[in-house]
């Protein structure tokens, strides 16, 4: 199979993990907690590079929105989107364009790392300008609590798997060739 067609395809799946994974977790009340839409993005943007992690972290939040009406599409999959696009871009950009170490593994945390930073930040300007233009109530104290202190456990659990996810599949990858 071409190799772009291949990248489309799977850049549907990953997609399509995250809009069945919000609700599995919302409905068990751990959406906010562990941020299950973060994971496929944050995979798809390592493993399919900037461009397909990108629309990952696009459209995930938006068609979730469009489907099932959670998250509310304004504000929050709209601020969702621009944060998660933000993962997909940096993730892919700096782990497969920036290899600062010789070790794939110190990449990946090192793109992981930057791109969930980042995002957070792009979350935060974004509710700051909603804010400020009275499209907002989200006060900097909500903001500061729903990303590092609820998000907290989701943190670490993409801290902890993502890594091991990407390494698996390119350790597989590289056997079948």
């Amino acid at each position: 199979m071409n190799k772009e067609i291949e990248k489309i395809v799977l850049t549907g799946l990953f997609i399509a993990i995250g809009v069945v994974l919000a609700p599995l977790f919302h409905s068990a009340g751990l959406g906010q907690v562990f941020s299950p839409m973060h994971f496929p993005v944050l995979v798809c943007g390592l493993l399919l590079g900037w461009k397909y992690g990108l629309i990952t972290g696009l459209l995930t939040p938006l068609i979730t929105s469009f489907m099932l009406q959670t998250p509310p599409l304004f504000p929050m999959a709209t601020v969702m989107s621009l944060e998660l696009a933000v993962y997909g871009l940096l993730s892919g950009l700096i782990y497969n364009k920036c290899s600062l170490f010789t070790s794939k593994i110190a990449n990946v945390y090192v793109a992981l790392i930057v791109a969930m930073i980042a995002g957070r930040i792009v979350y935060g300007l974004t509710y700051g300008i909603l804010f400020v233009l009275g499209l907002s109530d989200f006060a900097f104290s909500t903001y500061v609590t729903s990303l590092f202190v609820v998000g907290l456990p989701g943190i670490v659990l993409q801290i902890l798997i993502v890594p091991a996810v990407v390494m698996t599949i390119e350790r597989k990858k590289a056997f079948e060739e």
